[in-house]
């Protein structure tokens, strides 16, 4: 922070409210940065809170995007050990393929020139190049020993033909008989079920159960907001026309908003209770 943006910085820090007391001024943020969660440093270090202090970076973390941390770091770790064994595999395969290069090479080496040779040698001879060919008896000359303009040509150059290179010449083979396809018999697919009506109980218990997550959500967000004691929610829990529960169901019934606080903490959802 330097002195042109201290305003800004500042009013930017009242504006950032903590997590724990819900006051402004909270300096303290997470490590990863989608995290929108502050904390002042009393509050930070409080137990309850569960976060994970990084010493060496003097930052902390909340318990879940410690995880997510943790796991990209492992994907990191991971993919780098895939890229260092792809490469150890490929200098093993290539110390064999230079051994043997090296030894073929002397050998190879030898008979490439006997092979171009003959094969010119050849291919002067099918052509018929004037230039191959002895010159003709009689041959007219001038006077300072050079071939004269009347010399004669070769009969044979002009009358055998030159291949052309641009041609490929190979062996053609039958193609295969193309093989009819069969079309795939069209399978009837049963209708899916009708889906079971039901009765004016289970809609009743249904809605009934619904109409019990949501007051006592409701409760819990008072807790949270107003600051209420845990001895007022109950109590209006068991006043509670639309709660009347046994202990059992009441237990079980927490229980499951328990395990769905859990899953929706881990996407960023609000908590129900």
């Amino acid at each position: 922070m330097s002195w042109q943006n201290v305003g800004k910085s500042l009013s930017r820090c009242h504006r950032l409210k903590c997590a724990v007391c819900g006051e402004g001024d909270a300096p303290l943020g997470c490590k990863r940065a989608a995290c929108k969660k502050n904390w002042h440093y009393p509050c930070a270090m409080e137990p309850s809170t569960g976060l994970v202090v990084y010493e060496e970076e003097s930052c902390v973390a909340c318990p879940v995007c410690h995880e997510v941390l943790q796991a990209r770091e492992r994907k990191k770790n991971r993919i780098a050990a895939e890229k260092a064994a792809a490469r150890n595999a490929k200098k093993v395969l290539a110390k064999p393929a230079a051994a043997v290069g090296k030894a073929t090479g002397k050998a190879a080496g030898k008979t490439a020139g006997k092979t171009a040779s003959s094969e010119a040698l050849s291919w002067s001879e099918a052509v018929g190049s004037s230039s191959t060919k002895p010159r003709a008896k009689g041959a007219a000359t001038s006077a300072g020993g050079k071939k004269s303009r009347s010399e004669p040509k070769a009969k044979g150059a002009a009358l055998k033909p030159i291949p052309d290179s641009s041609v490929q010449w190979g062996v053609a083979f039958p193609s295969a008989p193309e093989e009819d396809e069969e079309e795939p018999e069209e399978s009837e697919e049963e209708p899916p079920p009708p889906a079971r009506e039901l009765s004016p109980e289970e809609l009743a218990a249904q809605a009934r159960v619904a109409a019990q997550r949501q007051a006592i959500g409701n409760l819990f967000v008072r807790l949270r907001t107003d600051e209420i004691k845990v001895d007022t929610v109950a109590k209006e829990l068991n006043a509670s026309a639309e709660t009347q529960l046994s202990a059992e169901e009441l237990t079980t019934l927490l229980a499951d908003m328990e395990q769905d606080n859990l899953v929706m903490a881990r996407i960023g959802i609000v908590f129900q209770i």
